[in-house]
């Protein structure tokens, strides 16, 4: 595939994803973090269930997000 095709698909799924409403796209997003660290820790040979890798990504993302809002860092 050249350069031209790639940047022609780049722009069309841009395009795309500009007309889904943003709080499906975070669903997505939020769906891809979850999945992502669940398969590349098992990968390495973690146990935990999607549904624990789940609760932990949550809970670490609601930890840093309060951090943030009292330190202000």
């Amino acid at each position: 595939m050249d350069y031209h095709t790639l940047f022609e698909k780049k722009e069309r799924v841009i395009r795309i994803c500009e007309r889904i409403p943003r709080e499906v796209m975070a669903g997505f997003d939020k769906r891809f973090d979850v999945e992502y660290a669940h398969n590349s820790t098992a990968i390495e040979g973690n146990t935990l269930t999607l549904i624990q890798t789940k609760a932990i990504v949550e809970t670490c993302f609601l930890f840093f997000f309060i951090h943030i809002l009292v330190t202000g860092v």
